[in-house]
């Protein structure tokens, strides 16, 4: 892979990792028509997660500190002797802060674990599906129905007082859904929360905090690839890849935030659509 070409991989997957397009799907027909191998597009796309994994990282620094705070041996003591506040819907004041995110990292949790287990178990399902460019076409025509979908429903009044484990499970499986390359994970996830009344800015925000263990699982469960890649591909090449990811990831959480709140995820379905239709075409 060319150094040109090794920016274009991470810029393509910065672009498309957080916004509701598919990063997968964007990446696998960019191999295709590039001519790459199936196996040698897995590290590569691993390297890329890693670049948006330090994006979500920093954008959402001061989530992950009070996650970290909720964790400390006080506040855990406090939930273990009264459990039952973790269920209450009015917290009181002096205490809202705290549970509300011992509430959020309870549903990351349960959120992670259809996506931990299927791709677990299917993932060299999922490496094959990765060379059925007819699947991938098929799937982004998916996402741009359940995208353009969301355009019908109502602003959601529902926080996270008012869904929680529940609610989290429907959305990890909707992300579990996701592993499959042409269907959005940002998309899903995001379009899951509309539908199931929540907040639209809560959840892009759980969106987003529910990729950082699906992103960094992919890096665990691929590592043995990267190192492989590394020395057939050259460091340069994965280095470029990841910065340009890490960058231009950044600045996709912060534009999608922004259309999110403004009641215009469907218009990301119309695109979709397009990209399915292109992409059979080339079948």
């Amino acid at each position: 892979m060319s150094l040109i070409r090794a920016v274009l991989f991470g810029t393509l997957q910065g672009l498309t990792e957080f916004l509701p397009v598919s990063s997968s799907g964007h990446l696998a027909v960019f191999h295709k028509l590039f001519g790459a191998a199936v196996k040698s597009m897995v590290p590569m796309g691993v390297i890329a997660h890693v670049g948006t994994l330090l994006a979500v990282l920093i954008y959402f620094r001061k989530d992950l500190l009070m996650f970290v705070r909720v964790l400390s041996p006080k506040a855990l003591s406090s939930v273990a002797r009264r459990p039952s506040q973790l269920f209450v819907a009015q917290p009181p004041q002096d205490e809202h802060a705290k549970l509300s995110y011992q509430r959020i990292l309870a549903m990351i949790v349960v959120g992670t674990l259809p996506a931990a287990v299927i791709g677990f178990a299917f993932k060299g399902t999922i490496e094959r599906a990765f060379a059925s460019v007819k699947l991938i076409g098929v799937m982004f025509l998916v996402t741009g129905a359940v995208l353009l979908l969301t355009r019908l429903s109502q602003q959601g009044k529902r926080t996270v007082w008012h869904a929680w484990l529940l609610s989290a499970l429907l959305i990890g499986t909707a992300q579990a859904l996701a592993i499959t390359p042409g269907i959005s994970r940002s998309g899903f996830t995001i379009a899951a929360g509309i539908f199931l009344g929540l907040r639209r800015d809560f959840a892009a925000r759980f969106s987003f905090l529910l990729s950082i263990p699906a992103i960094a699982g992919a890096f665990v469960l691929e590592f043995g690839d990267i190192a492989r890649a590394l020395t057939t591909q050259g460091a340069a090449e994965m280095l470029l890849i990841f910065l340009a990811a890490f960058a231009v990831g950044y600045v996709s959480i912060a534009v999608l935030l922004r259309i999110v709140s403004r009641g215009r995820l469907h218009l990301f379905g119309f695109y979709c659509l397009a990209a399915g239709i292109l992409t059979l075409c080339l079948v």
